[in-house]
């Protein structure tokens, strides 16, 4: 593959040769490219084997984050309006009604004839 100038992972590759294969896409033909990993602090081990194999330090950065209970930004955006109300449904039956359904005389369950 001719002309990446950027690897992303956003996941940290399964071993450090994968990573290093994965990075050296960037550097083809004696090109300079850039390369952003993500990882979590539960991977530190799987950073440091990284360095040894490339035999160099990495740039490490924390992720920014917001901070807890920051409101959304404002927008001039119209706010939707609220669904339709729609009329309450009625809390009694008329009796012999079941779920809609009209009750037949002789009992709910039909039997079976013997032979």
């Amino acid at each position: 593959v001719t002309g990446i100038e950027i690897v992303i992972n956003y996941d940290l590759p399964a071993t450090s040769e994968d990573y290093v294969h994965r990075i050296g896409r960037t550097a083809r033909a004696g090109r300079a490219g850039r390369a952003i990993s993500f990882a979590t602090l539960d991977q530190r081990g799987e950073v440091k084997n990284i360095e040894y194999l490339i035999r160099g330090a990495l740039t490490v950065k924390p992720v920014p984050t917001l901070p807890p209970g920051r409101q959304q930004p404002q927008t001039n955006r119209p706010t939707p309006p609220p669904p339709p109300q729609h009329e309450p449904k009625p809390q009694h039956r008329p009796p012999g009604t079941r779920a809609g359904r009209v009750r037949r005389p002789g009992g709910g369950r039909r039997r079976l004839k013997r032979l």
